[in-house]
Order: structure tokens, then C-alpha cells, then sequence
């Protein structure tokens, strides 16, 4: 999927290329690595940066010349954003996962779990325990004042 965007960038970045000369050639390859840092994970960003980085400094230019300095400074600059880019994605993607194992741990627990939220008293977040033991439901719980837990007949 990440080489499929990228060889669609490859081909706007052409076609930008002969309509508005060399001036931004590296921005639908940026869009490329964003797609594939957030939806494919690291190698797969990774791929897609060297990839692309490759196709088009290897895309005809109408010269067999050496790249110029601006091309040269144009790729180097794409690969440090792109890292960026990358390491941003995967970071995002590790928190996703570490909040997703912690939200099963706690619906995996018998025990009573409710989370609160400190600037307005209110209930945030519960556990299935909760939900049996509190009686707590989806739907009038969630934002009322953690009063609520302490009520006659709610033990």
C-alpha cells in the first residue's frame, strides 16, 4: 500500500513537475509518507521514504546532468521531514496500541474500576466491574459527579 502511494505521488509529482517547472516537486511525496507513517507503520513509512527519494532523483529531467545544489539541499531536506514525519507516526502509533492493551487490562479486571476527572468531579471512565458492581451504565453515567458512586443502595 505505502509503494502504491508513493508511485501515485511519483506521478502527480511528474505531472506538477511539467506544468510548475521544479518549484515544489517534493509535496505529494510528503503526502505519500504522511499515509503511510499513519496507516501502514514504520517499515512501510520507511519504504515509501526511500522509494520515493529514489524515483524521483532518478525521474528524467531532460538532462543527464548531476543533480544542482538546489536539488541536492530539495532531497536532503525531504528525507529529514520525512523522518520526521516517520518517527511522529510511529510514536502515535505505539501510544495508540499501549491505550488500547491498557483500556482490555482494565475491562479484563473483576474488580471496580472508575476513573475521574479531577478539574470537574466527574465520572470519565469505567470498567465492566464497575458496570456490575456500581450498576453504571453508558448512558447517565458517564459526566455526573462522582456523588453518584456514594448514593443509598449503590455499593
Amino acid at each position: 500500500m505505502a509503494l502504491l502511494a508513493t508511485a501515485a505521488a511519483l506521478v502527480v509529482s511528474g505531472l506538477l513537475r511539467s506544468l510548475l517547472g521544479n518549484a515544489s516537486p517534493y509535496f505529494p511525496l510528503y503526502v505519500a509518507v504522511i499515509f503511510s507513517a499513519w496507516c501502514c507503520g514504520l517499515s512501510p513509512s520507511l519504504l515509501a521514504t526511500l522509494s520515493g527519494a529514489l524515483g524521483f532523483f532518478f525521474l528524467p529531467r531532460g538532462s543527464l546532468a548531476l543533480p544542482s545544489r538546489a536539488d541536492t539541499f530539495a532531497l536532503l531536506s525531504f528525507l529529514i521531514v520525512s523522518a520526521c514525519i516517520v518517527v511522529l507516526g510511529e510514536a502515535n502509533r505505539r501510544g495508540q496500541f499501549a491505550r488500547l492493551h491498557q483500556a482490555n487490562v482494565l475491562d479484563a479486571a473483576n474488580d471496580a474500576i472508575v476513573e475521574l476527572d479531577p478539574s470537574n468531579d466527574t465520572i470519565r471512565y469505567w470498567n465492566h466491574g464497575a458496570e456490575e458492581l456500581l450498576r453504571l451504565d453508558e448512558g447517565g453515567s458517564r459526566g455526573q459527579e462522582h456523588k453518584l458512586l456514594a448514593q443509598d443502595g449503590v455499593r
